[in-house]
């Protein structure tokens, strides 16, 4: 069998390109490379608050929107009702007691009493000879209220009081007027019920806390007997008081 002169020529070109020397190649390296660098830590960004804002002021809330059943302003009253002594008692077929009333936006409410008077008495048996007796009075005082607790259409007042007196009885005859004067303080509660804005009930209940009188009786032209008597003790035996008032 004849083997083609071509593949003769490529064996034979093969067997050359064995023969050559090969390139050195680098050792190889049993280690493993080194890992990468770990790169910088991640900064975790703060988070800061928001402020929380500061709360807006308060309204200044006028009565009438509280309580749309009271004066919301400047206000008078005139009131008129029963009121029983301590020790005594009520006749409702007659009311026994009238009274005004300064009512200040703040519920402040001054009830002032002011008296003065002037009588005569003449009397005259039939004998023709006739007497005259002159009683003479004055006198101021005032009840001071004030709202101490609200509710609804109720209210709760301290009520505290002051009055000066002086009555002068002359009867017949020369040196022998009598002069009384007083003076006092007292304290007590109320309860005002509001009907609407223009009315209300009333129920109080007052004591003395300080009395003081004195009674002057003349003698003589130059001699005049004095006695005079102080109290002062904190008691509850009231004078009550039920009224009720017209405002404007």
């Amino acid at each position: 069998m004849t083997i083609p002169k071509i593949s003769i020529v490529l064996v034979a070109l093969c067997g050359v390109a064995g023969a050559q020397p090969q390139p050195d190649q680098p050792p190889v390296d049993s280690q493993p490379p080194p890992p990468p660098p770990a790169p910088p830590p991640t900064s975790v960004p703060v988070m800061t608050p928001t402020p929380t804002p500061p709360p807006a002021p308060e309204r200044e809330v006028s009565i009438r929107e509280l309580d749309n059943d009271r004066p919301d302003e400047l206000a008078f009253a005139i009131g008129l009702g029963y009121e029983r002594l301590p020790g005594g008692a009520f006749d409702l077929q007659q009311p026994n007691i009238a009274s005004a009333r300064l009512r200040l936006v703040s519920g402040l409410t001054f009830e002032p009493t002011v008296t003065i008077s002037n009588t005569s008495i003449s009397t005259d048996p039939g004998t023709g000879m006739s007497t005259t007796e002159s009683l003479s009075e004055f006198g101021i005082a005032s009840l001071v209220r004030y709202p101490l607790i609200r509710h609804h259409h109720v209210d709760f007042e301290i009520v505290g009081s002051i009055g000066f007196d002086v009555a002068k009885d002359d009867p017949t005859g020369d040196f022998n007027t009598k002069t009384t004067s007083t003076f006092g303080i007292g304290w007590g509660i109320s309860i005002g019920y509001w009907l609407s804005r223009h009315w209300q009930l009333s129920a109080t209940a007052t004591n003395p806390l300080i009395a003081f009188s004195k009674t002057s009786q003349e003698i003589s032209q130059t001699e005049t007997m004095s006695t005079s008597n102080t109290t002062i003790g904190l008691t509850f035996e009231p004078t009550i008081a039920f009224m009720i008032h017209l405002y404007n």
